[in-house]
């Protein structure tokens, strides 16, 4: 079914079948590992197209990249955002006035509708959906691994200044990270590349680049919630953009015949604050075999490139 919507399809054309590789695995009973296992036996067996072997390749590559990206995110999770126990003690403030008071409790709340999990969620998918907005020109971009990195660590500033800019949400952010960033330094970035290795300079870049332009847009086509100027109330809106974005990545997901990334997210966010959860291999092998696939895929192109 799945190599029946890519050969039925005219190159340059929609798929004219559209079928989600989750529900295919669900209804076939098999894991994702398995899915791709078979999926390439198969199109090496029939002697498939070229179109569709590199269709399988890239949504590999992609899923491999995405998979490396989101070992390095639980680490960083960690660091930034508090664990839902230290988020579950919000500060509390004292003798307000009536109508502060009104104030307070709307903000008690909106602050009790997000926690530490919505926060997770929130992130995440807001990384998927702006790896999944490439056009075809940016494909390349957004399935390099250093280049989803940068998304990576966009994607956790652009949260973690929207919290910090809030009075409500502040809670919601490890305070010991949160004291390495000077008063006056709005963004995290610099700190973040510092601590996780990434380049301070190609980061920044990405974000001018790539990452601010989009983000404009889509806050500008009124896709996702947050005020244009300030790039905040992001976060106050979580629901309403984690709908937006979730109907947003599942077209592109769809359309680009991809592997539905969301399965990333765990049901119970406590695990991200376990250290031996760093050490398990998410969904089993995939993280191990995926990875191989795209470590064999770059030294292939790396022989074409050469010779």
């Amino acid at each position: 079914l799945y190599l029946s919507m890519w050969q039925l399809t005219p190159i340059g054309h929609e798929l004219r079948f559209q079928y989600p590789i989750s529900k295919l695995t669900r209804i076939c009973k098999i894991s994702v590992l398995e899915f791709f296992d078979k999926l390439s036996r198969w199109v090496a067996m029939a002697g498939a197209a070229r179109r569709m072997q590199e269709q399988v390749s890239r949504i590999q590559s992609s899923l491999a990249v995405s998979t490396v990206v989101y070992k390095k995110l639980l680490p960083i999770f960690r660091k930034v955002f508090a664990s839902p126990q230290q988020s579950s003690n919000s500060p509390s403030t004292s003798s307000p006035s009536s109508k502060e008071h009104s104030e307070q409790i709307k903000s008690e709340q909106s602050s009790k509708q997000i926690n530490c999990k919505k926060i997770f969620e929130l992130l995440w998918t807001l990384f998927i959906a702006m790896k999944s907005f490439a056009s075809v020109s940016e494909q390349l971009i957004t399935d390099d691994l250093m280049n989803s990195f940068h998304l990576l660590l966009c994607s956790v500033d652009f949260i973690f200044q929207d919290l910090r800019n809030s009075s409500s949400f502040q809670h919601l952010l490890n305070q010991d990270f949160v004291n390495l960033i000077p008063p006056d330094e709005p963004s995290a970035l610099e700190t973040l590349c510092r601590i996780f290795k990434d380049v301070v300079l190609d980061a920044k870049h990405f974000r001018a680049h790539w990452w601010l332009p989009k983000l404009h847009s889509l806050i500008n086509e009124q896709k996702v919630t947050a005020n244009a100027e300030s790039m905040n109330e992001f976060v106050e809106n979580v629901d309403q953009n984690i709908e937006s974005l979730n109907e947003m990545y599942e077209k592109a997901m769809i359309r680009k015949g991809e592997m539905d990334e969301r399965m990333f997210i765990p049901p119970d966010v406590s695990t991200v604050f376990d250290d031996a959860f760093d050490g398990e291999l998410v969904y089993g092998d995939i993280f191990l075999d995926l990875l191989l696939k795209y470590l064999r895929s770059l030294v292939f192109e790396m022989i074409l490139a050469c010779s």
